[in-house]
Order: C-alpha cells, then sequence, then structure tokens
C-alpha cells in the first residue's frame, strides 16, 4: 500500500487462502524464473528484452494480440519492486523508434493507476461508478474456485489460471479472457479477481490491478474490455493455435488431437478413451461450469442494465457517472460523466438523459428491491443493435455510446 493513512484489508491473513498460498513451499520454484532479484539481473533483463527483438514486437493491437503475436517484456516485476526505474529506462531507449513509443505509452499506466490510486482510495474493493454499487454479484463459491485453479472445463481458461498459479504470470490479453468469464460468465464480482490476481500474481501492483479489474468489471473510467474479442472457443485458436499452451498447463488433455484440445467435450467417447481423458466429477478433466456463455453473459449484461435503471440519479444523458472522491482537487466537482457501452444501456430506448428523467422499464421492481428475479435468474438477455451479439466483438450498431 503506497500511502500511510490506512488501505484495503489484508489478504494474506493467517489461516486465510491466500496465507495458506503463500507459505506454500512451491513459491521457491516460481520465483526462481525471475530471479536474482537484483538491479543488474533487472538491467540484464532490459537488455535482453531490447537486444532479442521484444520490442519491435510492439506494433499493432497490445490488447487483442496474443499467441504468436503477443507483446510482453516481462519486466513488471522488476518495476513493481524498484529495481528497474521508469525514469532511468526512459532516457536509455531511443525514443525515435515508433515500438519504443508505444512500449513506453504503455508503462504510462502504471503511473495513470497510482494517481487513480491516490485519489480513489477504494479502488481495490468499490466501483468508481456508483450506479453498480448495488449490482447482485453470485455468491458460487465452488464455480470460483474451480476459476482460481483452473478446473472450469473450458481448457483455455484453466491453462491461464494454471499459469497464474505455477509461474506468477499471465499474458495480458489470456488475463483478459479470464476476466471475462468470471465477470460476465459466472457473474461474480470482479474484487474476487483483484484479490486473487494480487496474491498470485509476481508483479503484484495494487494500483494497476485494481485499476485494471475495475475496467473488466466495467465500474471503472472504460467498459471497453467488454468488447474485446476473447472467447476462450471460438477465438482459442488466435490465442493457441495449435494448442501448445493448453498442452503445458492442461497435462491431462496433452493427447488430444488439436481439433478437440480447446473442446474436448465435442470429442467422440473413442477419441477421449484413446487419449487418456475422462470427463466428469469422476474423471480426470471436469464438465464444464457453464454450458451455454453467451446465454450467461447476455444474463448478466441485461442485470447491468436493470442495476442500471434503478439508479437515475448516477446517470447523465444516458452515460454512467463517476463520483469525484472527497479530496478531488476542484471543489466543485462532484460527478464526471464516464463513457458507457452500448450494451449496457437500455435495450428499450427509454433510457435518455440519466438523472434529468429516466424512468426504469417495466419489471425492473424487482431487481430494485432485491436485486434478482423472482426465479433468481436476473433477467433474459438479450442482442443488441442489429444482427446478433457475439461474444467480445463488435457487430451493426454496437460499439461505445
Amino acid at each position: 500500500w503506497p500511502f500511510g493513512d490506512g488501505g484495503p484489508g489484508d489478504r494474506r491473513a493467517p489461516g486465510s487462502e491466500s496465507f495458506q498460498l503463500a507459505q506454500n513451499p512451491v513459491n521457491d520454484a516460481l520465483l526462481a524464473a525471475w530471479r536474482p532479484l537484483t538491479e543488474e539481473g533487472a538491467w540484464s533483463r532490459l537488455e535482453t528484452f531490447l537486444r532479442d527483438g521484444g520490442l519491435l514486437k510492439y506494433q499493432g493491437s497490445i490488447t487483442r494480440d496474443t499467441g504468436r503475436q503477443a507483446k510482453e517484456s516481462k519486466l513488471s516485476a522488476y518495476f513493481r519492486l524498484g529495481l528497474l526505474s521508469m525514469v532511468d529506462v526512459y532516457w536509455q531507449l531511443d525514443q525515435g523508434i515508433p515500438q519504443a513509443q508505444k512500449w513506453l505509452r504503455r508503462m504510462a499506466w502504471r503511473d495513470y493507476s497510482y494517481w487513480m490510486l491516490y485519489y480513489w482510495r477504494d479502488l481495490p474493493e468499490a466501483p468508481m461508478r456508483p450506479v453498480y454499487r448495488t449490482l447482485p454479484w453470485s455468491e458460487g463459491k465452488e464455480a470460483l474456485q474451480a476459476w482460481k485453479y483452473g478446473k472450469t472445463g473450458y481448457p483455455t481458461v484453466d491453462a491461464a489460471m494454471r499459469e497464474l498459479l505455477t509461474t506468477g504470470y499471465m499474458q495480458q490479453h489470456m488475463r483478459h479472457c479470464v476476466g471475462q468469464f468470471l465477470i460476465e460468465v459466472l457473474g461474480i464480482s470482479w474484487v474476487e479477481g483483484e484479490e486473487w490476481f494480487h496474491v498470485t500474481l509476481a508483479d503484484a501492483d495494487c494500483a494497476i490491478n485494481s485499476m485494471m479489474w475495475q475496467h473488466q468489471g466495467l465500474s471503472g473510467v472504460s467498459q471497453w474490455l467488454t468488447a474485446v474479442q476473447c472467447h476462450p472457443v471460438t477465438n482459442a485458436k488466435n490465442m493457441d493455435p495449435d494448442g501448445s499452451y493448453v498442452r503445458r498447463f492442461v497435462p491431462e488433455l496433452v493427447a488430444l488431437p488439436d481439433r478437440y484440445i480447446h473442446v474436448p467435450w465435442t470429442a467422440p467417447a473413442r477419441v477421449l478413451q484413446d487419449a487418456g481423458v475422462a470427463l466428469g466429477e469422476h474423471g480426470n478433466y471436469p464438465h464444464r461450469i457453464v454450458e451455454n456463455m453467451e446465454e450467461a453473459r447476455a444474463r448478466f449484461h441485461e442485470q447491468m442494465r436493470r442495476c442500471r435503471a434503478c439508479h437515475p440519479e448516477w446517470l447523465t444523458r444516458g452515460n454512467d457517472v463517476i463520483a469525484c472522491p472527497p479530496s478531488c482537487p476542484v471543489p466543485s466537482l462532484e460527478k464526471i460523466s464516464a463513457l458507457t457501452e452500448r450494451c449496457m444501456k437500455s435495450q428499450s430506448g427509454a433510457e435518455g438523459k440519466g438523472a434529468d428523467g429516466v424512468v426504469p422499464s417495466a419489471g425492473n421492481d424487482a431487481v430494485c428491491a432485491s436485486g434478482v428475479d423472482e426465479d433468481g435468474s436476473g433477467g433474459a438477455g438479450g442482442g443488441r443493435g442489429k444482427g446478433k451479439r457475439r461474444w467480445g466483438g463488435k457487430g451493426k450498431g454496437q460499439g461505445r455510446g
């Protein structure tokens, strides 16, 4: 915690799951890949990144590119520990190279997150957009545990979560993949994801971790991550073209043919048997904890829309607002308008100017009172704009409002 006046609760309190994880002897093996944790070791990593062409990959999309196109320096742990100085690195780089400019802009996000944490001290625990304070979240502990330990039944998600546990690292696009799955498919609070990443990442940083999970939870400054294409099935070939990533971290599937490696539930029984894979509770790889991800995600979006409709005081001109903290240096500034994705807005068109006169649409009384429908389902999902909504994609009529 970078400030002296309090902070989030201790994530590693004695007896907690996080404390037990921190005491696990496997951590020594995990840290071996990052050592030596010295200034000399850190500068050596930087020189390798520059010499071996890692910097030259920084072109095109950073967030959306994955697999062989992924951009990653793996230097964040050294910045986090103060073994590398961003100021020193800035002056060491040839700033005339476009890729260097792009990489330095990425590095600026860390300072931006510290600025946010300085003013919004509850960044790790409370939504910046007050309209979502009453959003109901799933309390499914079994689903959360399955996500944490890579046992969701979706090989791409499981491989990423097991990589995190065994290496302390996960590439950015994969972080968005598992984040979308936790929040928009399982309906589990982004705070759970933030806390788990905080105790498992080798480069854990309270500020940047909190900011990115706020974004992933659609309650931070930006909601654009909901449009990133990182479906663990339909986008698996982009993330893991030959299945080597899944085979490395989910070894029980290693013998499956490429066509089934990301979708083992589609494999014929004979193929599973030949590969030594048995699905289910008594097998060696679990069934999917959610079978229809699109339906689950649509329900989540509907739940968010209903939550917004219950609190027009936190909307302006159809967009969410961010509440300014008490320490805001502009005394008269109380709220900031935040761009809001269209999929979060009313599907009926009744939502207009927020606090100026938004009226909750019919059927919202129950969610305003209890947060769920009478059947506990959270409402039925639907498409938006023209054409069919695809996971993380933008079709006609989709995008930011």
